[in-house]
């Protein structure tokens, strides 16, 4: 164990570049999408893994993965995941969709798009490319949908749904 004065190791400014452009290079290569689950995913969110580990890191000796896969982890939209009931209700409102239609769609949504947004205490973010759906984001906390969102032209979030919206052009509430 390190002493607690001495100080802690940090990535060189050129590993980190490098690594960086090594990871656009991947998700060009495989448009986004892990090798080991099909997950679209953003590039903030992307790993590789080398395919033959005795071997030197190229883009001929590594793949695309994603947070789950690189960790060893099932993905868990690959199941899909439960919305919370005022998510559902709200969608179902502003689309005319019965209930089953919005849990249908919003179990499929995290599968079919991309993982552009994550972090270790249970949140992530699914977004779609896809102007004509009536909502583009997906919001997961601890396994459960607690918003979809509208995205403008520009990209950010408009019309929040969730368990806390009453509005549906509220915004989005502060993190």
């Amino acid at each position: 164990m390190k002493p607690i004065n001495e100080p802690v190791a940090r990535k060189s400014p050129q590993s980190t570049s490098s690594n960086r452009a090594f990871i656009q290079e991947m998700h060009a290569r495989f448009n986004g999408q892990c090798q080991s689950c099909g997950q679209r995913m953003d590039q903030r969110v992307a790993h590789y893994r080398r395919v033959d580990p005795n071997q030197s890191r190229s883009v001929d000796n590594a793949i695309l993965v994603c947070w789950d896969c690189y960790r060893g982890h099932r993905n868990p939209a690959l199941e899909g995941f439960p919305a919370e009931e005022a998510v559902i209700v709200k969608v179902a409102g502003l689309t005319g969709w019965n209930e089953s239609i919005v849990v249908a769609w919003l179990s499929e949504f995290a599968k079919r798009y991309a993982l552009t947004a994550m972090n270790s205490h249970g949140f992530r973010r699914y977004w779609s490319w896809d102007r004509e759906l009536p909502f583009r984001i997906v919001d997961v906390e601890n396994g459960r949908i607690v918003r979809v969102k509208r995205a403008r032209a520009g990209g950010t979030g408009q019309g929040v749904l969730g368990a806390e919206a009453v509005d549906p052009d509220c915004q989005a509430p502060a993190p």
